[in-house]
């Protein structure tokens, strides 16, 4: 019987961590740009963002991380999102934090903004094709290339596990050897 409780409990501790994503991640990336180090901000919505108008939020959103190989000031920093039928709009206006200055602006809405031919609830990798930004550092082009990576399975999350998680499954691995080891002993009969 303890063989078959430690058995369920590592199921449901290997199954645990996996039934808890059921949202959507948009990651939008860009590649190093002169001055500018390699950007990454990460969207996590509960679901994929429907056909609407242009929403715009900090960086120190709690549905926002980022990360940055230029120190940018995350209340200062914007978002913005738009999506329409066949396409995603991303714009950003990245704020240095200790001047003030603008790291990189896409200015005219919706014309600077990148864009990504994508359906509302397509997921995959996409790349922009369009994107003007302005920056107060010198930069390697105005148009740089940015990627859109949208999933609900969380391919576009970091593949590198939390130690909770690390933990749990350590649990749930000790559990099934236990139980495995319990059951594999011969009884003998006298």
């Amino acid at each position: 019987m303890k063989a078959r409780i430690l058995g369920l409990l590592a199921v449901g501790l290997l199954a645990g961590p996996m039934a808890a994503q059921a949202v959507v991640v948009y990651q939008f990336s860009l590649a190093a740009n002169g001055t500018v180090g390699p950007i990454a901000i990460r969207l996590t919505a509960g679901d994929f963002i429907p056909v609407g108008e242009l929403a715009a939020t900090a960086l120190d959103n709690p549905s926002i991380s980022f990360t940055s190989g230029t120190p940018l000031s995350a209340a200062e920093s914007l978002l913005g999102f738009d999506q329409d039928a066949t396409e995603s709009l991303f714009g950003i206006a990245l704020v240095d934090p200790v001047s003030g200055g603008w790291v990189l602006l896409t200015r005219d809405y919706p014309n600077d903004f990148f864009r990504f031919a994508r359906a509302f609830d397509q997921e995959g990798t996409f790349t922009s094709a369009g994107g003007l930004v302005e920056s107060d550092r010198s930069l390697g082009t105005v148009n740089p290339t940015a990627t859109l990576c949208v999933s609900s399975t969380g391919a576009c999350v970091r593949s590198v596990p939390e130690p909770g998680t690390l933990a749990l499954l350590g649990l749930a691995l000790a559990g099934l050897i236990l139980s495995r080891r319990r059951t594999a002993v011969p009884t003998r009969s006298m």
